[in-house]
């Protein structure tokens, strides 16, 4: 791997290894047959972008239909079958040619953003009414050419971004309804802020990665993290400070592979085989835990890496039991919508050819510890809030700013690091003290025996007529006295 620029370090890691395979094993739990929305119809447009999007409350999905791009939005609480006579009225349509691109804003749960294959960028307010169809968007503007992805600002309110067929990437300000910024990158891929807004991360069909500053058009750096084919990949942040990246795409000897880039250094990163496939991974990552989630385009599985300063360390792997079909998209709620009291570390709703499905996972421990705050699995310093950090009109001006963070701490929870514990003897313990306690009464007998035939042996020395009887050599010999017997007696 070689990076054009390297990044200046940090002064403090952005994780900490903890216990080792602590996720190694998880508990799935899948609602599925009429625990979903089923009876969909979605429109699968590319592997290049993501199908399905979500927020606290509600989902949406490009939809099969005539005319326009219509998008399914429904909330995530939503289960049943889905009549098609009556699967637009859950449908909004603000484009001319098919939607591609869907996104929810952080911290307004009903506000969505589309692009579609005409070029334009549309917002949508999905809670000014129960009927989708009603629902008026507002157009910000378009691309010259096909929108393919969309993102939100994970700290500034109302700030978005959109990526072109042709590499053309804008800068929104939803507040305003205007464009705000135009950056040229590589054409197609994918499009992700960094963990402060301050980069945005593209990765092109060129296979090429790059790090741009939306603002002053200027790229941080850049590199080609995969030695394969000449597809599309998919790249996540996975550290607080920028420094650290994860990619999966092809690999030099064929199959599917991940990356973990460290932008502070060129030289080779850290790769991971994941299997001998050729279909695009999506990846989701965990900065809670720490865990990067790789769902496979047209698979029935799904992977998870605990990924840690030493190593990248390889989960479980956990196959759906849904008779619906593979994978075609996936998103994942935000982790404040986490259960931490059943220790649920990840949820996904889980798009196939026919239904949205959710699945949760969650680390198995007893109910004794599910009484703590498990503060070795959830950061004490919260997780993403809803309410963002700064404005729209600061974050243009220059400013950045981590996202707000909110705690997930029950209140009546105490710490799982502050638990007194009952220090238990080991089994081995107990198994060489209960030998031990039987040698001793072992040898309690013996000496016990030993004093009771001294004392018997002391008997026969001086009670030699009542011994149980001679023994020729050993006992004394019987003594006979002037004692009459019976036989003598007269009448």
């Amino acid at each position: 791997l070689d990076c054009a620029a390297e990044m200046p370090r940090a002064a403090t890691a952005s994780w900490s290894s903890g216990v080792e395979d602590k996720f190694k094993f998880l508990t799935a739990r899948e609602r599925i047959g009429h625990e979903c929305v089923f009876n969909l119809s979605p429109k699968i447009v590319s592997s290049e972008v993501s199908t399905i999007a979500c927020s606290s409350e509600f989902f949406a999905v490009p939809y099969a239909g005539s005319g326009g791009g219509p998008v399914y939005v429904s909330p995530v609480s939503a289960v049943g079958k889905v009549e098609p006579a009556r699967a637009h009225e859950q449908c909004v349509n603000g484009h001319k040619a098919e939607c591609w691109g869907v996104a929810f804003s952080p911290h307004v749960a009903s506000l969505m953003a589309t692009a579609g294959d005409d070029g334009g960028v549309v917002v949508w307010d999905v809670s000014s009414s129960e009927r989708m169809c009603e629902v008026a968007g507002t157009k910000l503007g378009t691309h010259r050419a096909g929108a393919r992805e969309v993102t939100f600002h994970p700290s500034a309110a109302g700030v978005l971004a959109s990526i072109a067929s042709d590499g053309e990437i804008r800068v929104w300000d939803a507040a305003r309804e205007s464009e705000a910024r135009s950056v040229e990158a590589s054409p197609g891929g994918s499009l992700e802020f960094s963990y402060d807004g301050s980069l945005l991360l593209c990765c092109g069909r060129d296979r090429t990665m790059r790090a741009l500053d939306a603002r002053t058009r200027d790229e941080a750096w850049r590199c080609e993290p995969h030695e394969g084919a000449a597809r599309s990949f998919r790249a996540r942040w996975i550290a607080r400070d920028n420094s650290l990246v994860a990619s999966c795409g092809p690999a030099r000897s064929g199959g599917r592979e991940l990356v973990v880039v460290d932008t502070r250094k060129p030289g080779p990163s850290r790769r991971v085989a994941v299997d001998s496939s050729t279909g695009a991974l999506s990846p989701h990552y965990s900065e809670e835990t720490r865990v990067l989630w790789l769902w496979g385009r047209g698979d029935t599985t799904v992977r998870h890496f605990e990924l840690r300063p030493d190593k990248i360390a390889a989960g479980l792997e956990w196959r759906t039991a849904s008779r619906a079909g593979p994978h075609c998209g996936v998103a994942a709620l935000p982790a404040r919508c986490l259960d931490v009291s059943d220790l649920e570390v990840a949820r996904f709703l889980r798009l196939s050819p026919t239904t949205v499905e959710t699945v949760s996972y969650a680390v198995p421990r007893t109910a004794d510890l599910k009484r703590f705050f498990n503060d070795d699995i959830f950061p004490l310093d919260g997780v993403r809030a809803a309410e963002p950090a700064l404005d729209a009109a600061a974050w243009f001006a220059g400013a950045d700013a981590p996202p707000s963070l909110v705690s997930v701490r029950p209140s009546d929870a105490p710490l799982l690091s502050e638990r007194v514990v009952e220090h238990k003897p080991l089994n081995t313990t107990l198994v060489n003290q209960r030998l031990a306690e039987e040698h001793d009464r072992k040898e309690r007998d013996a000496e016990t025996y030993a004093r009771l035939q001294k004392l018997a042996t002391q008997f026969e020395t001086y009670q030699p007529n009542n011994s149980m009887g001679a023994r020729p050599g050993v006992d004394a010999a019987h003594v006979d006295g002037d004692e009459v017997a019976d036989d003598e007696w007269d009448d």
